[in-house]
Protein backbone atom coordinates (compact mmCIF):
# COMPACT_ATOMS: atom_id res chain seq x y z
CA UNK A 1 0.00 0.00 0.00
CA UNK A 2 2.89 2.34 0.65
CA UNK A 3 3.95 2.26 -2.97
CA UNK A 4 0.40 3.31 -4.02
CA UNK A 5 0.48 6.16 -1.51
CA UNK A 6 3.92 7.31 -2.61
CA UNK A 7 3.91 10.99 -3.52
CA UNK A 8 6.53 10.46 -6.21
CA UNK A 9 4.48 7.69 -7.81
CA UNK A 10 1.29 9.79 -7.76
CA UNK A 11 3.14 12.66 -9.40
CA UNK A 12 4.57 10.29 -12.02
CA UNK A 13 1.16 8.78 -12.76
CA UNK A 14 -0.34 12.27 -12.92
CA UNK A 15 2.30 13.35 -15.43
CA UNK A 16 1.48 10.33 -17.59
CA UNK A 17 -2.24 11.16 -17.43
CA UNK A 18 -1.53 14.79 -18.37
CA UNK A 19 0.57 13.68 -21.35
CA UNK A 20 -2.27 11.37 -22.40
CA UNK A 21 -4.75 14.26 -22.06
CA UNK A 22 -2.64 16.49 -24.29
CA UNK A 23 -2.26 13.67 -26.77
CA UNK A 24 -6.02 13.09 -26.97
CA UNK A 25 -6.79 16.78 -27.49
CA UNK A 26 -4.06 17.40 -30.05
CA UNK A 27 -4.78 14.17 -31.89
CA UNK A 28 -7.69 16.02 -33.47
CA UNK A 29 -5.18 18.37 -35.07
CA UNK A 30 -1.62 17.06 -34.81
CA UNK A 31 -0.63 19.35 -37.69
CA UNK A 32 -0.62 22.36 -35.36
CA UNK A 33 2.48 21.08 -33.61
CA UNK A 34 4.50 21.00 -36.81
CA UNK A 35 2.64 23.17 -39.33
CA UNK A 36 4.80 26.18 -38.50
CA UNK A 37 7.48 24.49 -40.62
CA UNK A 38 5.58 25.15 -43.85
CA UNK A 39 5.58 28.91 -43.42
CA UNK A 40 7.54 31.53 -41.56
CA UNK A 41 4.46 32.61 -39.59
CA UNK A 42 4.94 31.64 -35.91
CA UNK A 43 1.40 31.67 -34.52
CA UNK A 44 0.92 27.96 -33.94
CA UNK A 45 4.30 27.17 -32.40
CA UNK A 46 4.26 30.22 -30.12
CA UNK A 47 0.70 29.68 -28.90
CA UNK A 48 1.37 26.02 -28.22
CA UNK A 49 4.39 26.97 -26.09
CA UNK A 50 2.21 29.42 -24.14
CA UNK A 51 -0.43 26.76 -23.58
CA UNK A 52 2.18 24.34 -22.26
CA UNK A 53 3.92 26.91 -20.06
CA UNK A 54 0.68 28.13 -18.51
CA UNK A 55 -0.43 24.59 -17.80
CA UNK A 56 2.87 23.90 -16.05
CA UNK A 57 2.25 26.99 -13.88
CA UNK A 58 -1.26 25.76 -12.98
CA UNK A 59 -0.04 22.23 -12.43
CA UNK A 60 2.72 23.46 -10.11
CA UNK A 61 0.21 25.47 -8.08
CA UNK A 62 -1.46 22.22 -6.98
CA UNK A 63 1.85 21.10 -5.48
CA UNK A 64 1.96 24.17 -3.25
CA UNK A 65 -1.72 24.48 -2.30
CA UNK A 66 -3.68 22.50 0.24
CA UNK A 67 -6.60 20.56 -1.23
CA UNK A 68 -9.22 22.85 0.31
CA UNK A 69 -7.63 25.88 -1.41
CA UNK A 70 -7.05 24.32 -4.83
CA UNK A 71 -10.53 25.21 -6.04
CA UNK A 72 -9.35 28.84 -6.39
CA UNK A 73 -7.37 27.68 -9.43
CA UNK A 74 -10.53 26.52 -11.21
CA UNK A 75 -11.41 29.83 -13.01
CA UNK A 76 -7.87 30.05 -14.37
CA UNK A 77 -7.96 26.38 -15.33
CA UNK A 78 -11.34 26.84 -17.07
CA UNK A 79 -10.02 29.72 -19.16
CA UNK A 80 -6.99 27.64 -20.03
CA UNK A 81 -9.26 24.76 -21.12
CA UNK A 82 -11.31 27.06 -23.34
CA UNK A 83 -8.17 28.40 -24.97
CA UNK A 84 -6.64 24.96 -25.39
CA UNK A 85 -9.75 23.38 -26.92
CA UNK A 86 -10.21 26.33 -29.25
CA UNK A 87 -6.54 26.00 -30.19
CA UNK A 88 -6.98 22.28 -30.86
CA UNK A 89 -9.60 23.18 -33.48
CA UNK A 90 -8.37 26.47 -34.95
CA UNK A 91 -4.68 26.76 -34.15
CA UNK A 92 -5.13 30.09 -32.36
CA UNK A 93 -6.51 31.38 -29.08
CA UNK A 94 -10.19 32.27 -28.75
CA UNK A 95 -10.93 35.33 -30.89
CA UNK A 96 -13.58 38.02 -30.41
CA UNK A 97 -15.19 36.83 -33.64
CA UNK A 98 -15.64 33.31 -32.24
CA UNK A 99 -17.21 34.66 -29.05
CA UNK A 100 -19.56 36.90 -31.03
CA UNK A 101 -20.83 33.90 -32.97
CA UNK A 102 -21.37 31.43 -30.15
CA UNK A 103 -25.11 31.88 -30.63
CA UNK A 104 -24.67 30.19 -34.04
CA UNK A 105 -22.97 27.15 -32.53
CA UNK A 106 -25.37 24.71 -34.18
CA UNK A 107 -24.15 25.49 -37.71
CA UNK A 108 -20.74 23.90 -37.08
CA UNK A 109 -22.29 20.45 -37.20
CA UNK A 110 -23.08 17.90 -34.52
CA UNK A 111 -19.77 16.06 -34.95
CA UNK A 112 -17.74 19.09 -33.89
CA UNK A 113 -20.14 19.79 -31.02
CA UNK A 114 -19.76 16.20 -29.80
CA UNK A 115 -15.98 16.58 -29.98
CA UNK A 116 -16.02 19.80 -27.95
CA UNK A 117 -18.39 18.31 -25.37
CA UNK A 118 -16.16 15.27 -24.98
CA UNK A 119 -13.06 17.43 -24.53
CA UNK A 120 -14.76 19.64 -21.92
CA UNK A 121 -15.85 16.59 -19.93
CA UNK A 122 -12.36 15.15 -20.19
CA UNK A 123 -10.86 18.45 -19.02
CA UNK A 124 -13.24 18.63 -16.06
CA UNK A 125 -12.33 15.08 -15.02
CA UNK A 126 -8.65 15.99 -15.22
CA UNK A 127 -9.24 18.93 -12.89
CA UNK A 128 -11.06 16.70 -10.38
CA UNK A 129 -8.17 14.26 -10.55
CA UNK A 130 -5.63 17.03 -9.92
CA UNK A 131 -7.79 18.41 -7.14
CA UNK A 132 -7.96 15.12 -5.25
CA UNK A 133 -4.98 12.98 -6.19
CA UNK A 134 -1.91 15.11 -6.71
CA UNK A 135 -0.01 15.47 -3.41
CA UNK A 136 1.03 18.71 -1.78
CA UNK A 137 4.74 19.11 -1.36
CA UNK A 138 5.87 19.45 2.24
CA UNK A 139 8.05 22.53 2.60
CA UNK A 140 9.97 23.19 5.76
CA UNK A 141 9.95 26.86 6.77
CA UNK A 142 13.22 28.48 5.76
CA UNK A 143 14.44 31.45 3.80
CA UNK A 144 14.95 29.17 0.77
CA UNK A 145 11.41 27.81 0.88
CA UNK A 146 9.98 31.30 1.37
CA UNK A 147 11.99 32.56 -1.58
CA UNK A 148 10.75 29.63 -3.71
CA UNK A 149 7.13 30.31 -2.84
CA UNK A 150 7.60 34.02 -3.52
CA UNK A 151 9.22 33.39 -6.91
CA UNK A 152 6.52 30.88 -7.79
CA UNK A 153 3.78 33.40 -6.88
CA UNK A 154 5.49 35.97 -9.09
CA UNK A 155 5.57 33.43 -11.93
CA UNK A 156 1.82 32.76 -11.60
CA UNK A 157 1.02 36.47 -11.69
CA UNK A 158 3.43 37.04 -14.59
CA UNK A 159 2.08 34.28 -16.82
CA UNK A 160 -1.53 35.11 -15.93
CA UNK A 161 -1.27 38.80 -16.75
CA UNK A 162 1.14 38.60 -19.67
CA UNK A 163 -0.74 39.77 -22.76
CA UNK A 164 0.26 36.88 -25.03
CA UNK A 165 -0.83 34.13 -22.60
CA UNK A 166 -4.23 32.39 -22.29
CA UNK A 167 -5.89 34.37 -19.46
CA UNK A 168 -4.91 37.83 -20.68
CA UNK A 169 -5.85 36.93 -24.26
CA UNK A 170 -9.22 35.66 -23.07
CA UNK A 171 -9.92 38.87 -21.12
CA UNK A 172 -8.81 40.94 -24.10
CA UNK A 173 -11.22 39.11 -26.42
CA UNK A 174 -14.10 39.54 -23.97
CA UNK A 175 -13.29 43.24 -23.68
CA UNK A 176 -13.27 43.68 -27.46
CA UNK A 177 -16.62 41.89 -27.74
CA UNK A 178 -18.01 44.19 -25.05
CA UNK A 179 -16.82 47.27 -26.92
CA UNK A 180 -18.14 45.96 -30.24
CA UNK A 181 -21.56 45.15 -28.80
CA UNK A 182 -22.12 48.01 -26.38
CA UNK A 183 -20.13 50.97 -27.67
CA UNK A 184 -22.62 53.48 -28.96
CA UNK A 185 -22.43 54.77 -32.52
CA UNK A 186 -24.48 57.80 -33.37
CA UNK A 187 -27.12 56.98 -35.94
CA UNK A 188 -27.25 59.23 -38.98
CA UNK A 189 -28.76 59.41 -42.44
CA UNK A 190 -25.49 59.28 -44.33
CA UNK A 191 -24.93 63.03 -44.67
CA UNK A 192 -21.71 62.83 -42.68
CA UNK A 193 -20.49 60.02 -44.88
CA UNK A 194 -21.37 61.92 -48.05
CA UNK A 195 -19.48 64.96 -46.83
CA UNK A 196 -16.38 62.82 -46.37
CA UNK A 197 -16.61 61.00 -49.69
CA UNK A 198 -18.55 63.41 -51.85
CA UNK A 199 -18.83 61.74 -55.30
CA UNK A 200 -15.72 59.60 -55.18
CA UNK A 201 -17.55 56.34 -55.80
CA UNK A 202 -19.38 56.47 -59.07
CA UNK A 203 -19.21 53.84 -61.80
CA UNK A 204 -17.87 54.95 -65.17
CA UNK A 205 -19.08 51.94 -67.14
CA UNK A 206 -17.13 49.77 -69.57
CA UNK A 207 -17.17 48.11 -72.95
CA UNK A 208 -19.60 45.58 -71.52
CA UNK A 209 -18.67 41.92 -72.16
CA UNK A 210 -21.90 40.59 -70.57
CA UNK A 211 -24.62 42.97 -71.73
CA UNK A 212 -23.45 44.95 -74.79
CA UNK A 213 -27.06 45.55 -75.91
CA UNK A 214 -28.07 46.88 -72.47
CA UNK A 215 -30.86 44.28 -72.19
CA UNK A 216 -32.93 43.75 -69.06
CA UNK A 217 -31.19 40.68 -67.63
CA UNK A 218 -32.03 38.46 -64.69
CA UNK A 219 -29.45 37.80 -61.99
CA UNK A 220 -28.59 34.79 -59.82
CA UNK A 221 -25.90 35.09 -57.15
CA UNK A 222 -24.78 31.95 -55.33
CA UNK A 223 -23.04 32.82 -52.07
CA UNK A 224 -21.22 29.60 -51.26
CA UNK A 225 -20.60 29.14 -47.54
CA UNK A 226 -16.88 29.52 -46.77
CA UNK A 227 -15.32 28.84 -50.17
CA UNK A 228 -11.73 29.94 -50.80
CA UNK A 229 -10.56 30.03 -54.39
CA UNK A 230 -7.72 27.61 -53.60
CA UNK A 231 -10.34 24.87 -53.12
CA UNK A 232 -11.26 24.89 -56.81
CA UNK A 233 -9.41 22.32 -58.90
CA UNK A 234 -10.07 20.04 -61.86
CA UNK A 235 -9.98 16.97 -59.62
CA UNK A 236 -11.82 18.11 -56.48
CA UNK A 237 -14.39 20.51 -57.98
CA UNK A 238 -14.61 19.64 -61.69
CA UNK A 239 -17.86 21.55 -62.26
CA UNK A 240 -16.61 24.81 -60.76
CA UNK A 241 -13.37 24.34 -62.67
CA UNK A 242 -15.28 23.83 -65.92
CA UNK A 243 -17.57 26.79 -65.22
CA UNK A 244 -14.52 29.03 -64.87
CA UNK A 245 -13.40 28.01 -68.37
CA UNK A 246 -16.57 29.59 -69.80
CA UNK A 247 -16.90 32.66 -67.58
CA UNK A 248 -15.48 35.98 -66.59
CA UNK A 249 -13.14 35.10 -63.72
CA UNK A 250 -11.49 37.48 -61.25
CA UNK A 251 -8.26 36.38 -59.59
CA UNK A 252 -6.55 37.95 -56.54
CA UNK A 253 -9.97 38.81 -55.13
CA UNK A 254 -10.45 38.71 -51.34
CA UNK A 255 -13.30 38.67 -48.84
CA UNK A 256 -13.64 42.04 -47.07
CA UNK A 257 -15.25 40.70 -43.89
CA UNK A 258 -16.62 37.64 -42.07
CA UNK A 259 -18.56 35.70 -40.85
CA UNK A 260 -21.75 34.99 -42.79
CA UNK A 261 -24.12 37.75 -41.66
CA UNK A 262 -21.52 40.46 -42.21
CA UNK A 263 -20.33 38.76 -45.39
CA UNK A 264 -23.74 38.59 -47.06
CA UNK A 265 -25.01 42.04 -46.11
CA UNK A 266 -21.57 43.62 -46.53
CA UNK A 267 -21.30 42.48 -50.13
CA UNK A 268 -24.87 43.44 -50.99
CA UNK A 269 -24.46 47.00 -49.62
CA UNK A 270 -20.77 47.27 -50.59
CA UNK A 271 -19.90 48.22 -47.04
CA UNK A 272 -18.79 47.08 -43.63
CA UNK A 273 -21.26 45.96 -40.98
CA UNK A 274 -20.49 46.37 -37.32
CA UNK A 275 -23.13 44.04 -35.88
CA UNK A 276 -21.96 40.44 -35.59
CA UNK A 277 -24.08 37.30 -36.01
CA UNK A 278 -24.70 37.16 -32.25
CA UNK A 279 -25.91 40.77 -32.21
CA UNK A 280 -28.45 40.07 -34.93
CA UNK A 281 -29.65 36.82 -33.36
CA UNK A 282 -30.26 38.52 -30.00
CA UNK A 283 -32.05 41.55 -31.47
CA UNK A 284 -35.80 41.90 -31.20
CA UNK A 285 -37.57 42.22 -34.53
CA UNK A 286 -38.25 45.89 -33.83
CA UNK A 287 -34.62 46.68 -33.04
CA UNK A 288 -33.39 44.67 -36.02
CA UNK A 289 -35.65 46.66 -38.32
CA UNK A 290 -34.60 49.98 -36.78
CA UNK A 291 -30.93 49.06 -37.09
CA UNK A 292 -30.78 47.80 -40.66
CA UNK A 293 -33.85 48.68 -42.71
CA UNK A 294 -33.52 51.57 -45.15
CA UNK A 295 -29.94 52.24 -44.03
CA UNK A 296 -28.26 52.41 -47.41
CA UNK A 297 -28.69 51.08 -50.90
CA UNK A 298 -28.20 47.38 -51.62
CA UNK A 299 -28.37 45.21 -54.70
CA UNK A 300 -31.87 43.94 -53.83
CA UNK A 301 -33.17 47.44 -53.02
CA UNK A 302 -31.84 48.72 -56.35
CA UNK A 303 -33.49 45.85 -58.23
CA UNK A 304 -36.72 46.46 -56.30
CA UNK A 305 -36.83 49.95 -57.77
CA UNK A 306 -36.51 48.37 -61.21
CA UNK A 307 -39.58 46.18 -60.52
CA UNK A 308 -37.64 42.93 -60.24
CA UNK A 309 -38.65 40.09 -57.94
CA UNK A 310 -35.88 39.97 -55.34
CA UNK A 311 -35.64 36.58 -53.63
CA UNK A 312 -33.30 35.16 -51.02
CA UNK A 313 -33.09 31.37 -50.58
CA UNK A 314 -31.54 30.01 -47.41
CA UNK A 315 -31.06 26.52 -45.94
CA UNK A 316 -32.55 27.16 -42.47
CA UNK A 317 -36.14 27.05 -41.25
CA UNK A 318 -38.17 30.25 -41.30
CA UNK A 319 -37.52 31.04 -37.62
CA UNK A 320 -33.83 31.69 -38.26
CA UNK A 321 -32.89 35.36 -37.86
CA UNK A 322 -30.98 35.24 -41.14
CA UNK A 323 -34.27 35.79 -42.99
CA UNK A 324 -35.29 38.86 -41.00
CA UNK A 325 -31.78 40.17 -41.54
CA UNK A 326 -31.89 39.63 -45.31
CA UNK A 327 -35.34 41.22 -45.48
CA UNK A 328 -33.94 44.41 -43.96
CA UNK A 329 -31.16 44.19 -46.56
CA UNK A 330 -33.84 44.63 -49.22
CA UNK A 331 -35.13 41.27 -50.42
CA UNK A 332 -38.87 41.25 -51.01
CA UNK A 333 -39.24 37.45 -50.65
CA UNK A 334 -37.48 35.08 -48.25
CA UNK A 335 -37.59 31.33 -48.95
CA UNK A 336 -36.61 28.91 -46.20
CA UNK A 337 -36.57 25.14 -45.71
CA UNK A 338 -40.23 25.49 -44.64
CA UNK A 339 -41.07 26.56 -48.20
CA UNK A 340 -39.33 23.61 -49.83
CA UNK A 341 -42.08 21.48 -51.38
CA UNK A 342 -40.38 18.10 -51.59
CA UNK A 343 -40.66 15.64 -48.72
CA UNK A 344 -38.68 16.90 -45.75
CA UNK A 345 -36.20 14.81 -43.85
CA UNK A 346 -35.79 14.90 -40.09
CA UNK A 347 -33.28 17.75 -40.51
CA UNK A 348 -34.56 21.33 -40.62
CA UNK A 349 -31.67 22.55 -42.79
CA UNK A 350 -31.63 21.97 -46.52
CA UNK A 351 -28.74 19.92 -47.89
CA UNK A 352 -26.82 21.27 -50.87
CA UNK A 353 -28.67 18.80 -53.07
CA UNK A 354 -32.05 20.12 -51.92
CA UNK A 355 -31.18 23.80 -51.98
CA UNK A 356 -30.09 23.60 -55.62
CA UNK A 357 -33.35 21.80 -56.43
CA UNK A 358 -35.11 24.61 -54.59
CA UNK A 359 -33.24 27.17 -56.70
CA UNK A 360 -34.33 25.36 -59.86
CA UNK A 361 -37.98 25.34 -58.70
CA UNK A 362 -37.86 29.04 -57.83
CA UNK A 363 -36.47 30.01 -61.22
CA UNK A 364 -39.06 27.89 -63.01
CA UNK A 365 -41.81 29.66 -61.03
CA UNK A 366 -40.39 33.07 -61.97
CA UNK A 367 -40.13 32.01 -65.60
CA UNK A 368 -43.75 30.86 -65.63
CA UNK A 369 -44.82 34.22 -64.18
CA UNK A 370 -42.67 35.97 -66.80
CA UNK A 371 -41.04 38.03 -64.06
CA UNK A 372 -37.62 39.61 -64.09
CA UNK A 373 -35.78 38.42 -61.02
CA UNK A 374 -32.74 38.71 -58.81
CA UNK A 375 -32.32 35.49 -56.81
CA UNK A 376 -29.61 35.05 -54.20
CA UNK A 377 -28.81 31.68 -52.61
CA UNK A 378 -26.80 30.74 -49.53
CA UNK A 379 -25.99 27.08 -48.74
CA UNK A 380 -24.83 25.48 -45.48
CA UNK A 381 -23.10 22.13 -46.06
CA UNK A 382 -19.68 23.66 -46.77
CA UNK A 383 -19.70 25.31 -43.32
CA UNK A 384 -16.81 24.65 -40.96
CA UNK A 385 -17.34 21.50 -38.89
CA UNK A 386 -20.09 19.96 -41.01
CA UNK A 387 -19.44 16.42 -42.19
CA UNK A 388 -21.14 15.50 -45.46
CA UNK A 389 -22.09 11.89 -46.11
CA UNK A 390 -23.34 12.16 -49.66
CA UNK A 391 -20.90 12.56 -52.54
CA UNK A 392 -17.50 11.50 -51.19
CA UNK A 393 -14.21 12.46 -52.78
CA UNK A 394 -11.77 9.60 -53.31
CA UNK A 395 -11.65 7.33 -50.27
CA UNK A 396 -13.89 9.75 -48.32
CA UNK A 397 -11.41 10.19 -45.45
CA UNK A 398 -10.94 13.96 -45.80
CA UNK A 399 -14.02 15.87 -44.61
CA UNK A 400 -12.94 19.09 -46.34
CA UNK A 401 -12.57 17.34 -49.69
CA UNK A 402 -15.93 15.61 -49.24
CA UNK A 403 -18.01 18.70 -48.49
CA UNK A 404 -16.54 20.81 -51.30
CA UNK A 405 -16.80 17.93 -53.76
CA UNK A 406 -20.42 17.38 -52.72
CA UNK A 407 -21.27 21.06 -53.21
CA UNK A 408 -19.58 21.03 -56.61
CA UNK A 409 -21.54 17.97 -57.72
CA UNK A 410 -24.94 19.51 -57.01
CA UNK A 411 -23.88 22.87 -58.44
CA UNK A 412 -22.95 20.97 -61.61
CA UNK A 413 -26.39 19.36 -61.75
CA UNK A 414 -27.96 22.82 -61.48
CA UNK A 415 -25.68 24.38 -64.12
CA UNK A 416 -26.51 21.55 -66.55
CA UNK A 417 -30.22 22.24 -66.07
CA UNK A 418 -29.65 26.00 -66.32
CA UNK A 419 -27.84 25.69 -69.66
CA UNK A 420 -30.57 23.45 -71.07
CA UNK A 421 -33.27 26.00 -70.18
CA UNK A 422 -34.07 29.10 -72.22
CA UNK A 423 -33.90 31.21 -69.04
CA UNK A 424 -30.11 31.09 -69.35
CA UNK A 425 -30.31 33.21 -72.51
CA UNK A 426 -31.08 36.35 -70.50
CA UNK A 427 -29.79 35.48 -67.02
CA UNK A 428 -26.39 36.16 -65.47
CA UNK A 429 -25.12 33.54 -63.01
CA UNK A 430 -22.59 34.66 -60.40
CA UNK A 431 -20.82 32.13 -58.16
CA UNK A 432 -18.88 33.55 -55.23
CA UNK A 433 -18.70 33.11 -51.44
CA UNK A 434 -19.92 34.81 -48.29
CA UNK A 435 -16.30 34.73 -47.07
CA UNK A 436 -13.18 32.60 -47.37
CA UNK A 437 -12.82 29.18 -45.79
CA UNK A 438 -11.94 29.49 -42.11
CA UNK A 439 -8.31 28.38 -42.17
CA UNK A 440 -8.14 25.84 -39.38
CA UNK A 441 -4.93 23.76 -39.49
CA UNK A 442 -6.64 20.71 -40.99
CA UNK A 443 -7.83 22.89 -43.89
CA UNK A 444 -4.37 24.39 -44.33
CA UNK A 445 -2.84 20.92 -44.28
CA UNK A 446 -5.39 19.63 -46.79
CA UNK A 447 -4.61 22.42 -49.26
CA UNK A 448 -0.90 22.80 -48.47
CA UNK A 449 -0.73 26.41 -47.36
CA UNK A 450 -0.70 28.53 -44.23
CA UNK A 451 -2.64 31.73 -43.63
CA UNK A 452 -0.61 34.91 -43.26
CA UNK A 453 -3.16 36.52 -40.95
CA UNK A 454 -3.86 35.81 -37.30
CA UNK A 455 -7.59 36.14 -38.03
CA UNK A 456 -7.52 32.93 -40.15
CA UNK A 457 -10.47 34.36 -42.10
CA UNK A 458 -9.00 36.15 -45.14
CA UNK A 459 -8.10 34.54 -48.44
CA UNK A 460 -8.74 34.69 -52.17
CA UNK A 461 -12.32 33.77 -52.95
CA UNK A 462 -13.90 32.98 -56.32
CA UNK A 463 -15.83 35.50 -58.39
CA UNK A 464 -17.20 33.70 -61.44
CA UNK A 465 -19.61 35.54 -63.77
CA UNK A 466 -21.29 33.28 -66.31
CA UNK A 467 -23.55 34.27 -69.18
CA UNK A 468 -24.32 31.89 -72.02
CA UNK A 469 -22.42 32.90 -75.13
CA UNK A 470 -20.00 35.28 -73.40
CA UNK A 471 -16.34 34.77 -74.24
CA UNK A 472 -14.34 33.63 -71.22
CA UNK A 473 -11.89 36.13 -69.78
CA UNK A 474 -9.59 36.20 -66.74
CA UNK A 475 -9.16 39.50 -64.91
CA UNK A 476 -6.75 40.44 -62.15
CA UNK A 477 -8.46 42.15 -59.21
CA UNK A 478 -5.02 43.10 -57.84
CA UNK A 479 -5.92 42.35 -54.23
CA UNK A 480 -9.24 44.20 -54.17
CA UNK A 481 -12.06 42.73 -52.11
CA UNK A 482 -15.76 41.91 -52.01
CA UNK A 483 -16.73 45.55 -51.48
CA UNK A 484 -16.46 45.50 -55.27
CA UNK A 485 -19.19 42.90 -55.82
CA UNK A 486 -22.29 45.13 -55.91
CA UNK A 487 -20.84 47.88 -58.17
CA UNK A 488 -19.24 45.26 -60.47
CA UNK A 489 -22.54 43.44 -60.91
CA UNK A 490 -24.34 46.70 -61.68
CA UNK A 491 -21.61 47.56 -64.16
CA UNK A 492 -21.86 44.21 -65.95
CA UNK A 493 -25.64 44.40 -66.15
CA UNK A 494 -25.39 47.86 -67.67
CA UNK A 495 -26.94 49.65 -64.68
CA UNK A 496 -24.44 52.46 -64.44
CA UNK A 497 -24.84 55.71 -62.48
CA UNK A 498 -27.04 54.29 -59.74
CA UNK A 499 -26.96 56.52 -56.68
CA UNK A 500 -25.36 54.68 -53.80
CA UNK A 501 -23.36 54.76 -50.57
CA UNK A 502 -21.00 52.03 -51.77
CA UNK A 503 -17.55 51.84 -50.23
CA UNK A 504 -16.39 49.81 -53.21
CA UNK A 505 -16.14 50.43 -56.92
CA UNK A 506 -16.52 48.27 -60.00
CA UNK A 507 -13.55 46.00 -60.64
CA UNK A 508 -13.44 47.59 -64.09
CA UNK A 509 -12.87 51.00 -62.49
CA UNK A 510 -9.28 52.14 -61.97
CA UNK A 511 -10.10 54.80 -59.38
CA UNK A 512 -10.69 52.40 -56.49
CA UNK A 513 -10.79 53.17 -52.77
CA UNK A 514 -8.33 52.24 -50.02
CA UNK A 515 -11.06 50.17 -48.34
CA UNK A 516 -11.03 47.77 -51.28
CA UNK A 517 -7.66 46.58 -49.97
CA UNK A 518 -8.67 46.37 -46.31
CA UNK A 519 -10.47 43.40 -44.78
CA UNK A 520 -12.01 43.74 -41.32
CA UNK A 521 -12.47 40.50 -39.42
CA UNK A 522 -13.86 41.32 -35.98
CA UNK A 523 -11.18 43.53 -34.44
CA UNK A 524 -8.46 42.53 -36.93
CA UNK A 525 -7.48 44.62 -39.93
CA UNK A 526 -5.79 42.99 -42.91
CA UNK A 527 -4.35 44.68 -45.98
CA UNK A 528 -4.76 42.61 -49.13
CA UNK A 529 -2.58 42.90 -52.19
CA UNK A 530 -1.20 41.06 -55.17
CA UNK A 531 -1.09 37.43 -53.94
CA UNK A 532 -0.42 38.52 -50.34
CA UNK A 533 -2.12 39.89 -47.24
CA UNK A 534 -0.80 41.12 -43.91
CA UNK A 535 -2.16 42.26 -40.55
CA UNK A 536 -2.11 46.03 -40.05
CA UNK A 537 -3.21 48.75 -37.65
CA UNK A 538 -5.92 50.91 -39.20
CA UNK A 539 -5.16 54.61 -39.44
CA UNK A 540 -7.30 56.97 -37.30
CA UNK A 541 -8.72 58.79 -40.32
CA UNK A 542 -9.99 55.54 -41.81
CA UNK A 543 -11.51 54.57 -38.45
CA UNK A 544 -13.36 57.89 -38.43
CA UNK A 545 -14.70 57.17 -41.90
CA UNK A 546 -15.85 53.72 -40.78
CA UNK A 547 -17.62 55.19 -37.75
CA UNK A 548 -19.46 57.55 -40.07
CA UNK A 549 -20.39 54.62 -42.30
CA UNK A 550 -21.47 52.40 -39.39
CA UNK A 551 -23.73 55.22 -38.27
CA UNK A 552 -26.22 54.39 -41.00
CA UNK A 553 -25.17 50.93 -42.23
CA UNK A 554 -25.55 49.01 -38.94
Amino acid sequence: MRIIESSKLRILVTCLIVILFFGIVLDFSVSKVIICNVDESPYFSHDLKRILIYFLVLFSSFLFLKKKYRIVAFPFYLIWVIQFINYSNTGVFLSPLTIENLAEFSVVGKDLLVKFTFLFILSFLLFIYLLVIIPRLSIKPSWKSCLSVFLFSIAIIFFTLRSSYPVARFIESIHIVYLNNYAQIERNDGDQFHKIFKNTFKSRGLDNPVNPQNDRLNLIIIFTEGLSDRVISKELTPNLFELKQHSLVFNNYYNHTAPTFRGLRGQLISGFVRAANSDVINMSQKRLTQTFENTGESLPSIFNLMKYDTIFIGPHDSKDKLYSYMKTTGFSRLLSSDDYTEKKSSHSKLSDQKIFRFLKQTIEDEENKKNHFFVSLYNIQTHHGIIVKDKFYGDGRNDFYNKFHNFDYWLGVFVDWFNSNSISDNTVLVVTSDHSTYAVPSFEESFNFKSNSKSRFVDNIPLIVYKKGVSPQVYNAHGRNTLSLAPTVLDLLGLDNVENHFLGTSLFEDNYSDFEHISIIGSDYIRTGEKKYIDIELEPDKKNILDAFYGFSG
